[in-house]
């Protein structure tokens, strides 16, 4: 079964637009043609041309069209799968945004403490590698999204380990001292990093948020580019609450 929801919603689905297609056909067919920098309104009118075959001939997607990321590819054979599918604008405010993360949950570490905050090498150790796997997941974007279709579960789960491991590591086995500072403030600065991400992004207007519409529709979901900007913002919220539970029975 097909889910779709209201394509005026908070969360558009582009189901709407092809019901009859099977669901994983489908999102597979839009990521290879966003990763082949289609637009929106494009996409739309491709997801008609196979709805419309599918409901008419009975046959499905996959038997009418084959394989998704190859009939994908069949469309846009002049786009570059090595080219960098977000702009200079995106990858610096997500930079911005990572370090804002990193500094406010340091931050509100050292408050739930109390007292002054010591910063240590394993410290800025730690955010220096955060803000390097950051550009390596920007370099290998494309790379990155083909092996997480086809290993989903196997690549978050790997993800969340490698970055933990290789983010807390610097911080436990470098505990030299370089200086100490408010926790308020270091906050204050996370979250001025935070709201600049915000803002870029915000700003970023990239080509690959279009909104997939029908042909002869106008585009009805106006949210995307603001639940994008608070993304980090609220993954930071997130790691707050996860710090600050533990002490609720220290």
């Amino acid at each position: 079964m097909n889910d779709t929801k209201n394509p005026n919603g908070f969360f558009a689905d582009p189901g709407s637009i092809a019901p009859s297609v099977d669901k994983h056909w489908r999102d597979d067919f839009i990521v290879e043609l966003r990763l082949r920098d289609v637009d929106g309104p494009t996409i739309g009118d491709a997801l008609m041309t196979v709805e419309t075959h599918v409901s008419e001939s009975g046959e499905s997607a996959q038997d009418a069209f084959g394989d998704p990321r190859a009939y994908a590819r069949e469309l846009a054979p002049e786009g570059d799968p090595s080219r960098w599918p977000v702009t200079p604008l995106f990858v610096v405010a997500n930079l911005l945004g990572l370090l804002g993360l990193f500094v406010t949950a340091r931050a509100f570490g050292g408050w739930l403490d109390g007292g002054p905050l010591r910063i240590t090498v394993g410290d800025v150790a730690s955010a220096g590698v955060l803000l390097a796997l950051m550009g390596l997941i920007t370099a290998f974007f494309v790379q990155l999204v083909r092996v997480i279709m086809d290993h989903v579960w196997l690549v978050l789960v790997a993800s969340f380990f490698l970055f933990g491991a290789l983010v807390a590591l610097p911080t436990l086995l470098l505990t030299q001292p370089l200086f100490t500072v408010s926790p308020i403030l270091l906050g204050l600065i996370g979250v001025t990093l935070l709201s600049i991400s915000s803002v870029l992004t915000y700003r970023d207007g990239r080509h690959d948020q279009d909104e997939i519409v029908a042909p002869g529709e106008s585009k009805k979901n106006t949210s995307t580019a603001v639940l994008t900007a608070l993304m980090l913002p609220f993954a930071t919220v997130i790691t707050l609450v996860i710090t600050w539970i533990p002490t609720l029975f220290a």
